[in-house]
């Protein structure tokens, strides 16, 4: 288990009071020693002392020894005092102030590159997305390009989703990122076309959709939108002859899911409709918008 700090203080007044200890039991060895051969000595020389016995010569000796030792104290100078106690880092070094806030663009700039990480966030968004969370799945996508900016995914899928929001600028903003990383991107094109046809940019709005369409020519739902982007620009014929090859592709066996087909064939009549209509084909006009309701 790791170490977290806790335990006795990591100081030096233990260690030095127990060597303090040491220091006077052996001085009072030291003592009794001189006291017992002082004893003896008494006891066996021609002194007038002789014959003192042996347990009064002990505290004669500790007196003796005392005297020494105020002799050697007085050669050697005073006692000098314990160093003072060994202290922890922790105990005298003050604790860091908590991190100061830094901005978006601080962190944008030092944030570690994740790819891994990025990914998780795209599929968290498309997730949000799916429940109607879109301003959570926008946030979720642009956390995925803050950690990996080469996700041309999640540029696609936040552009789409401003779209819906109204943010049509910035969307073409973020599928232009798309399509310059991904240039087969379908999604991120026929994005960029719905967001430029909201711009009343129909030309440009159309080249993107016919570059889509070389890429998918069979997904149908690409013709019916061009088909919509050449009426507002008075091609009639030619969303006429798109709104066909819709409907051709979406009747095709086995090409979409059920909803897909019928979303497109919808769109497509509807679309031809209104062609006919500035064309003088009221009676074909009536015909699409009966299926196209």
């Amino acid at each position: 288990m790791p170490r977290t700090g806790a335990g006795p203080p990591l100081s030096g007044k233990p260690r030095r009071a127990k060597a303090m200890n040491t220091y006077k039991s052996s001085n009072t060895i030291a003592m009794v020693l001189v006291a017992a051969g002082f004893g003896c000595y008494l006891s066996s020389t021609d002194t007038p002392l002789q014959g003192v016995h042996v347990f009064l010569a002990v505290p004669i000796g500790l007196i003796v020894g005392g005297v020494i030792e105020a002799l050697r104290r007085s050669t050697h100078g005073k006692e000098q005092k314990p160093d003072a106690p060994v202290t922890r880092a922790s105990e005298n070094v003050k604790a860091p102030s908590s991190p100061k806030p830094v901005s978006s663009t601080a962190n944008k700039h030092s944030e570690v590159r994740n790819p891994k990480r990025a990914w998780e966030c795209y599929l968290e968004g498309n997730q949000r997305n799916q429940f109607g969370d879109t301003g959570g799945a926008i946030t979720c996508f642009s956390r995925a390009i803050e950690l990996d900016p080469t996700c041309w995914k999640a540029y696609g899928n936040r552009g789409v989703l401003k779209i819906i929001l109204g943010k049509y600028e910035s969307a073409i903003a973020d599928l232009d990122r798309a399509i310059e990383i991904e240039p087969t991107d379908v999604i991120s094109l026929n994005g960029r076309a719905n967001a430029k046809a909201h711009l009343s940019l129909f030309k440009d709005a159309i080249a993107d959709i016919t570059d889509a369409i070389r890429l998918e020519p069979t997904d149908g739902t690409l013709f019916a939108n061009r088909a919509d982007y050449k009426i507002e620009i008075g091609d009639y014929q030619g969303a006429v002859l798109d709104c066909a090859e819709c409907l051709r592709l979406v009747s095709m066996p086995n090409r979409m899911l059920a909803h897909t087909v019928k979303m497109g064939a919808a769109m497509a009549h509807r679309t031809r409709a209104k062609a006919r209509r500035k064309l003088g084909d009221l009676k074909g006009a009536a015909e699409d918008e009966q299926f196209g309701e």
